[in-house]
């Protein structure tokens, strides 16, 4: 009787792995086509400088930037990085003189700090979080393409640093220990640091600090001409030591 019980639990275990798979896998193809409609209906923000793999790798920079911001889906982690990085936004067009860029960028501040201030759901949710860094990788590439070199990619990485090592530094422990990045688990950076003992709340602010931190990090290099290679030692510097953390 208990080994037809434990059989049972097991297969549903699989079929619940299975399913969300399957899940994630048609969520990522949601993600690539309305990368590329944005794309079609703003050409403008495609990476051309990488010639034949402009459009792909575009695309893979939007995704990428989606699923990281639903990735710290958390508390109001996510509204509250997306507040920050868009405020960085809005000064890195301050600075570039891009009107157009700094009041989407001021929108989206706005719209973030409505629903981290005021949502009554404890999470803002995947999809709305999914929403927010479409619009995030959406200012960054309208930044970096109307800029004229103000802002590069290397200052926006810093600037997303938190939800962007999260997720690269997640789907790098997966694969180390021979699982699909794709998976579910409890290896983000949130996890790992309410298990060693942190409340959610401590959690949340220390991220949040951090956020602060990396975005005036980008702005200080905006402002002062800090070399893009310290800027991309940073980022992976932080992603070395999220890998090894266990």
């Amino acid at each position: 009787m208990d080994a037809n019980v434990t059989l049972f639990h097991s297969n549903s275990v699989r079929r619940e792995s299975a399913s969300g798979k399957q899940g994630l896998n048609w969520q990522l193809l949601l993600q690539i086509v309305v990368a590329g409609i944005v794309l079609w209906v703003f050409p403008d923000l495609v990476i051309t400088s990488l010639g034949a793999l402009a459009l792909p790798v575009t695309i893979l920079c939007i995704v990428m930037v989606m699923n990281a911001m639903a990735a710290v889906d958390r508390g109001r982690l996510s509204s509250g990085t997306a507040l920050i990085a868009f405020s960085a936004f809005a000064v890195f067009a301050w600075i570039a003189q891009v009107a157009t860029m700094l009041y989407i960028s001021l929108g989206g501040a706005l719209a973030a700090a409505t629903l981290m201030l005021f949502a009554s759901a404890p999470r803002t949710g995947r999809y709305v979080s999914m929403g927010l860094g479409l619009a995030l990788s959406l200012v960054a590439l309208g930044l970096v393409q109307e800029s004229s070199g103000t802002v590069s990619f290397a200052v926006i990485l810093v600037a997303l640093a938190y939800p962007l090592v999260n997720i690269a530094g997640v789907a790098v422990k997966r694969m180390l220990k021979h699982r699909s990045p794709l998976m579910h688990d409890r290896s983000h950076l949130y996890h790992c640091m309410v298990s060693s003992g942190l409340s959610s709340k401590v959690t949340e602010k220390i991220l949040l600090g951090v956020s602060v931190i990396l975005a005036l990090v980008a702005i200080t290099a905006v402002l002062s001409g800090i070399p893009d290679t310290l800027l991309y030692a940073l980022a992976a510097g932080m992603l070395v030591l999220f890998v090894l953390w266990e």
